[in-house]
């Protein structure tokens, strides 16, 4: 049986899309073949007291955010005053120090097969306390990144490129810089991401590994009621989770209104559903345009009634940012392609989501490209296209979001 240690950030499924692919990432380990440790330790807006939703052959010790956590996390002053002035943010700092600790007083002495270390949005408090460790010396190690860092370096419209804080960007480069160096090989959830990571260093040799996304199966949203959230007698086009600033719907709702002009003996019969939170620019928008086929639910929704909502609606709706390029595999994507329904994907032509659909996949366009948008509502209101063709190349794809693939993985990785 081979052993494993898991170094995570993030658990909280209900509040974070990194909770979510971490949470199925470990359910997926087969326990008959890994013996597995896990260390999570949660930012302090996410700490949660009971994670019941992980395997429990899975040895997990939970690093419960302390008074000095959230004393950190709290002070926006002394946070600036660090972050400006000495390039640091000073709760990273502590959970760095804390963690590393933490890992060297109980598995110092532990021989692991493979340390497997994964982070939260542009955290590396995980890469950097594993790094930093002597846990390093006698163990074969893998970072996995899930954006890019620091956040000056994110895309557009996420970030302009420009340095708020040039002092803190100089030193959490090198940071990545360090750990890149450290580690035989990296990974993430896209290969364009490693691609960013691998430029970012500037070590063009550097092995890299692409563990997607997972969509775990769960069966139980087929039964949950979502009678108060969508009206099931309706032609159903959901957006379900957190639409942020970035993430702009606005021509999805144009176009869907653009067709309903055209075709006015749909109307009453269509409904644009937008399920969880929502930035206010975007509330404001769709309050502004008058159009009665919106409905919004404004508040966080559970992972399991999400599911349910997209596995219910006719034409569940992924919507990344407006930009050139992205290189983020959703969480979303691999929950859509797991479910095994058409749905529509709203993305740049560069990017993960994409390259993953391929060319032939026909509900999938620009996040502002009317045309095509109006086009795919046509066809799918009408259903006037081949839905056995088009759920064929979707399940063609699941094996690719199959759980099946993380254990093959790690025996490569560690035989390898």
């Amino acid at each position: 049986m081979y052993k494993l240690l898991i170094v995570t950030e993030s658990l909280n499924k209900n509040k974070s899309s990194e909770g979510i692919a971490t949470v199925n990432f470990l359910n997926a380990i087969d326990t008959d073949l890994f013996e597995v440790y896990c260390v999570n330790y949660e930012y302090p807006q996410f700490q949660v007291e009971i994670i019941d939703w992980i395997n429990p052959k899975i040895n997990l010790i939970q690093v419960k955010n302390n008074r000095i956590d959230y004393f950190f996390s709290k002070l926006k002053k002394v946070k600036n005053f660090f972050s400006r002035y000495l390039g640091i943010s000073i709760l990273k700092e502590y959970r760095v120090f804390r963690l590393k600790k933490i890992l060297e007083s109980k598995f110092g002495n532990y021989s692991f097969d493979l340390i497997f270390s994964r982070t939260v949005a542009t955290s590396i408090c995980s890469h950097r306390a594993l790094v930093d460790s002597t846990l390093i010396n006698h163990n074969n190690v893998l970072i996995y990144f899930n954006d890019p860092v620091p956040f000056s370096l994110m895309p557009a419209p996420y970030s302009n490129g420009v340095s708020f804080n040039p002092k803190f960007d100089r030193r959490e480069i090198d940071h990545v810089k360090n750990i890149i160096s450290k580690v035989p090989i990296i990974a993430s959830p896209s290969k364009l991401l490693n691609d960013f990571f691998v430029q970012l260093h500037g070590d063009y040799t550097k092995p890299t590994f692409t563990f997607p996304h997972l969509y775990m199966g769960y069966d139980s949203y087929m039964e949950i009621d979502c009678s108060d959230y969508i009206d099931s007698s309706k032609i159903n086009i959901s957006h379900c989770g957190s639409l942020f600033a970035e993430r702009d719907p606005s021509t999805l709702v144009l176009a869907v209104g653009k067709f309903l002009e055209v075709n006015p003996q749909y109307k009453g019969k269509v409904a644009v559903n937008f399920l969880g939170p929502i930035h206010p620019g975007h509330v404001s928008f769709f309050e502004s345009t008058g159009f009665d086929f919106i409905n919004v639910v404004n508040k966080r929704i559970s992972h399991a009634i999400s599911l349910a909502l997209m596995y219910q609606s006719h034409l569940p709706v992924l919507i990344e940012a407006s930009a050139d390029e992205s290189p983020f595999m959703p969480v979303k994507l691999a929950e859509m392609i797991g479910l095994g329904r058409i749905f529509l994907a709203l993305s740049p032509k560069k990017s993960e989501t994409r390259r993953i659909l391929g060319n032939d996949y026909s509900f999938q366009t620009e996040v502002m490209n009317m045309e095509e948008m109006v086009s795919i509502i046509d066809l799918v209101v009408k259903e006037e296209f081949d839905r056995e063709k088009e759920l064929g190349y979707i399940a063609d794809l699941q094996c690719y979001v199959s759980p099946k693939t993380v254990n093959s993985s790690l025996k490569q990785l560690i035989q390898n």
